[in-house]
């Protein structure tokens, strides 16, 4: 009975439908929820496991395989097991499904990492949509960030926007040539999450962007650009060792996950007990990522400062629409980015009067390094704000040359019309001719002509006084009144 048949729907995975009820009440998941929908990622995601147990002993890191995860995470608890802290390097839609339904996470925080809104302006980035409020007393943080990238192969001149071949969307902004470097702004996140289970241990996560390939994708299809880190990378906030060192001598600076498992190695776990703080989990990644601002706010100043005028700039007016187009994209870059450095502060800030009172010394240093970092963004801002001001008043000025110019070729025009007029009236008598007998009639009539009509089109200033104060003016003045009459003042006579 085909009028009796049902179409049963596909079942979906449960935290995918928890999403889409959830996009309802929050529109800003809405990247989350095409996330998973999107076809499964082929590209690599590598997945760490460091497993804390009792005695203190440093964890191994061990690979994970997303086929396996699930098992992994719904193994008994050994005895002696504290906690386990899972890096994720290049999220998948498998692997946000299978941590976000047996743990049960907030689908805010996978979609704060992801943070990529449509260009369709009812949607809106999580970090924007969302008050401070509604981030306190969370078990999570989000922290964006730019990395800074040296291109070393030909590109085209002009502005560009290239996206990271990766699983997640990725922008990469190439600037216009800064000292003949082609020097490109990479989005970067690193994301951290802590729980507590019932069966008494810890879980974290901390998931991170793979590291940068020469693989871009752009409406032209996939491309290939070779590139470097600029400046080397972000320093090294290591006190130095002791030569020879065991060890690696320095982290590879390429992909966040393999930097935090050296500093975790090298410099040792920043977990003072056995049951550590989101914000303890936070201080590596903290560290590096105020670091990665320092470089943006040097390729930022460097933008700047080849758009300073001096002088002589004022008298050639040449690619102030370009400069002021790419002044205009460094204030919404320098604002957006004063954002992150707020909301990380904040968090920061925040977590740090949580803890107890004797360990928030310890924190004044990372405080102070984001609000110098902070400070510096807020200066280049202002010389950014500065320089527009400037390019807009050498806008101003090229308008008010190009009117000039525009006066004078009119004057031209006024001058050349009667003499040509009369030159081609004289021309039908050939007794009028240059080097005939009456060619001086020509000069006679033209000139006196051109001075009357300049006078009248261009007259002085001391013609236009005695005009406001002749008598001949009240009756065109008059005229000019009952032309410019409003109608709806006008009554019909008596």
């Amino acid at each position: 009975m085909a009028g009796n048949q049902v179409n049963n729907p596909v079942a979906l995975p449960p935290y995918t439908s928890l999403v889409d009820v959830q996009k309802i009440r929050n529109p800003c998941v809405s990247n989350l929820a095409d996330f998973l929908h999107e076809p499964p990622q082929n590209l690599h995601c590598r997945i760490r496991l460091l497993e804390f147990n009792q005695g203190g002993a440093a964890p191994t890191p061990t690979n994970v395989d997303q086929v396996n995860l699930a098992a992994v995470l719904t193994a008994a608890k050994p005895a002696t097991l504290l906690g386990r802290l899972f890096l994720i390097e290049d999220l998948t839609s498998n692997v946000v499904e299978t941590f976000g339904s047996i743990i049960n996470i907030d689908p805010l925080f996978f979609a704060s990492h992801l943070d990529t809104p449509s260009q369709d302006i009812n949607r809106q980035a999580p970090d924007k949509a969302t008050l401070p409020s509604r981030l306190k007393n969370k078990d999570y943080v989000n922290i964006h960030y730019h990395r800074t990238i040296v291109f070393n192969c030909q590109m085209p001149d002009e502005y560009l926007k290239l996206r990271r071949d990766i699983n997640i969307h990725r922008k990469v902004a190439v600037l216009t040539p800064i000292k003949k470097r082609r020097i490109g702004l990479a989005q970067h996140c690193v994301s951290i999450y802590r729980t507590t289970r019932t069966s008494g241990d810890w879980i974290a996560l901390i998931l991170t962007d793979p590291e940068i390939s020469n693989r871009y994708k752009s409406p032209n299809g996939i491309l290939s650009y070779a590139s470097e880190l600029f400046a080397g990378g972000y320093e090294d906030f290591l006190p130095p060792r002791p030569l020879p060192p065991t060890g690696p001598l320095e982290p590879q600076r390429s992909n966040l996950l393999d930097d935090l498992l050296y500093y975790f190695a090298v410099g040792g776990y920043p977990f003072p007990n056995g049951n550590p703080t989101l914000l303890a989990f936070a201080r590596c990644p903290l560290q590096i990522v105020a670091r990665e601002w320092v470089n943006y706010v040097a390729v930022m100043s460097h933008s700047v400062k080849q758009y300073e005028y001096d002088s002589k700039d004022f008298k050639d007016y040449k690619n102030i629409e370009v400069n002021l187009k790419e002044l205009q994209r460094w204030r919404r870059r320098a604002m957006a980015s004063e954002q992150k450095i707020r909301a990380a502060t904040s968090f920061l800030r925040y977590s740090r009067s949580l803890e107890a009172k004797p360990d928030r010394a310890q924190w004044d240093p990372h405080l102070e390094d984001w609000a110098y970092v902070g400070n510096d963004l807020r200066t280049c801002g202002r010389t950014l704000d500065h320089m527009v001001s400037v390019s807009q008043i050498l806008d101003a000025r090229r308008s008010v040359d190009e009117t000039k110019a525009t006066t004078k070729l009119t004057t031209l025009a006024l001058l050349f019309f009667p003499l040509s007029l009369f030159a081609s009236i004289f021309s039908m008598a050939d007794r009028f001719s240059p080097g005939k007998g009456l060619f001086w009639v020509y000069f006679v009539v033209a000139v006196p002509v051109c001075l009357v009509l300049y006078v009248l089109v261009r007259p002085p200033q001391w013609v236009k006084v005695k005009w406001k104060e002749s008598r001949l003016r009240k009756p065109w003045q008059k005229i000019k009144d009952r032309w410019n009459y409003p109608i709806s003042d006008w009554r019909p006579p008596a």
